[in-house]
């Protein structure tokens, strides 16, 4: 069987039809005392509008003869344009006979408009304005040898054409119309699938179940990949897009484009074009896109490593070299005791430290997956088992486990922090009884020194250890950093709900990442963002080259 035969009734597909049709009822009983009967058809004014839809011929399916849908209708005073044609609108006329023609007016077909409408013959003309065709739209229209699919179409529902004189005539293979690509017809495509360049569409269920395709490659062309194109098609491997711009997939309730398929596999994007494929809402779900191209990157060099020590503040001050290829987009140490923990101290001798770095490559430039690390010029320092993780084009290193020990009795432990996106702070350590230690707060640039969690204003102060003490060092914004971007402030901090953020624009594309520097959410910023859907802890928000740190409670 292939794509073009008949799917279960328990599928994706038949449950959308169902919800649009339901949808349509609804909009037919809204517009009902809105319904008129112009000539052989009844139409229904879309929403108060000066649009209708055709709801079906006045004789039902005993329809006859040729059918003529206007591009206009005059009703009482009023003239009225025809956008649409309803759901099941001539479904099983048998007596409509002739060429079939969309006018011009028309956008939107909706499921099973002209389903077994076998008395058509010849020509099917679709209007240059038509962008959405419904499952099952023409099926059976078996007298149908020619169609046209204009280029303003971006969406083609299940078995549109099924068992038309067209589909019926065309060689057993992958199927092509007007640059799009329907699907295949006769044995399932297997190993590696080629789309062929200049094709701009792919299908609704153009490939669902293709199980064997191990790999795809999409053409610099494409721009649409309708619902369940390829879905279930579990033995992919890879995918390769070739298109700059990330092709649209569309998604909804029940499945994506790509539904099914393993989101680990990697996805192979062109050279300038990752930032892009990261931030797009579905292609983002892939967790390893990956530029192809570019110089290799084969040696890392970190420096400025140093092991944890009982009471300080995590290392936060790593460097590359200056003519690096590549960037530190976030540095983080944890603790491992069951579960993993952002920390902000070494403070428990019972549990494992570890530290996760993330690096970017510069444009052109891509990681060899079997790239060397150095920390301060040692190739030992990462565990041989978790060293070295590619995703989404940046490398993440993780170095070995690390265990401190608690200091001796009669000295104190004096622990100084800040949020490392803002500043740096100097004086922790582990100190005897009644040392005098002066602790200073050092604001990043676009950023001021504002107080200390006790209230203290002074930078830098001194403080007489007779105990163990915790100071916390807050800054403000100056309002523009230096490559004049405003930035970032987050409130309520920590969140439980949602985040508000001042300095950023509407439109901007807001990512959220855990304390293992994975990404766990990309959204649309739009006045707040909602974090409510998070795990409790500690996360990076980024926009751009601004990030922010926020807590999220319970």
């Amino acid at each position: 069987m292939n794509v073009f035969t008949m799917k279960k009734l328990c599928d994706g597909n038949f449950l959308k039809s169902i919800l649009l049709v339901l949808l349509l009822s609804m909009v037919g009983m809204t517009n009902a005392q809105r319904s008129f009967i112009v000539g052989d058809l009844e139409y229904g004014i879309i929403d108060n509008s000066d649009n209708v839809i055709v709801w079906h011929h006045k004789d039902g399916t005993m329809a006859t003869g040729t059918l003529t849908i206007p591009e206009t209708i005059k009703f009482e005073t009023h003239t009225y344009t025809v956008t649409k044609i309803g759901g099941g609108a001539f479904d099983g006329c048998h007596g409509l006979i002739g060429d079939l023609v969309i006018p011009n007016t028309v956008t939107t077909i909706y499921d099973k408009a002209f389903r077994d409408c076998d008395g058509f013959s010849a020509t099917l003309t679709l209007g240059n304005s038509v962008e959405y065709i419904g499952d099952q739209c023409f099926e059976n229209c078996s007298g149908i040898v020619l169609i046209n699919i204009p280029n303003t179409i971006t969406d083609i529902g299940w078995r549109a054409f099924y068992n038309t004189g067209w589909l019926n005539g065309q060689p057993d293979g992958i199927v092509y119309q007007d640059a799009v690509c329907i699907g295949y017809k006769g044995e399932k495509p297997t190993g590696d699938l080629q789309i062929a360049e200049g094709t701009r569409l792919i299908a609704n269920d153009a490939f669902d179940g293709c199980q064997s395709l191990t790999s795809l490659e999409l053409p610099s062309s494409l721009g649409y990949i309708n619902f369940w194109a390829f879905l279930d098609c579990t033995g992919l491997t890879s995918i390769r897009s070739l298109a700059v711009a990330p092709p649209i997939l569309s998604c909804a309730v029940g499945g994506c484009a790509f539904e099914g398929v393993d989101m680990s596999i990697p996805v192979m994007v062109p050279m300038g074009s990752l930032h892009a494929y990261q931030t797009d809402e579905i292609w983002s779900r892939f967790t390893n896109l990956m530029e192809e191209g570019g110089t290799s990157i084969t040696e890392i060099q970190l420096g400025g490593f140093t092991a944890p020590t009982w009471g300080a503040h995590p290392d936060y001050d790593l460097t590359v070299p200056e003519d690096a290829p590549y960037a530190i987009s976030e540095v983080e140490w944890s603790k491992y005791n069951g579960d993993v923990t952002p920390q902000s101290v070494f403070d428990d001798e019972d549990d494992s430290y570890y530290m996760t770095v993330i690096l970017t490559p510069a444009e052109s430039y891509v990681f060899d997956p079997d790239a060397t690390v150095y920390f301060n010029g040692d190739a030992t320092v990462c565990d041989a088992e978790y060293n070295l993780v590619m995703s989404n084009g940046d490398f993440r290193i993780f170095t070995i486990d690390y265990q401190v020990t608690a200091p001796a009795p009669g000295t104190y432990v004096l622990t100084v922090s800040c949020n490392p996106a803002q500043g740096s702070v100097l004086g922790s350590g582990t100190y005897a009884a009644g040392t005098e230690v002066t602790v200073a707060a050092i604001p990043a640039t676009g950023f001021v020194f504002d107080r200390w969690n006790d209230g203290v204003t002074d930078n830098p102060r001194t403080v007489t250890l007779n105990g163990n003490m915790t100071l916390e060092a807050f800054f403000k914004t100056t309002g523009v950093d230096e490559n004049g971007l405003i930035a970032l402030s987050v409130y309520p901090n920590p969140a439980k709900e949602s985040l508000r953020i001042e300095g950023l624009e509407s439109n901007a594309i807001v990512e959220i990442y855990n304390s293992l520097g994975e990404r766990v959410k990309t959204v649309t910023f739009d006045e707040e963002i909602h974090v409510g859907d998070l795990s409790q802890g500690i996360y990076m928000l980024r926009c751009g080259k601004q990030t922010v740190r926020f807590v999220k409670t319970k």
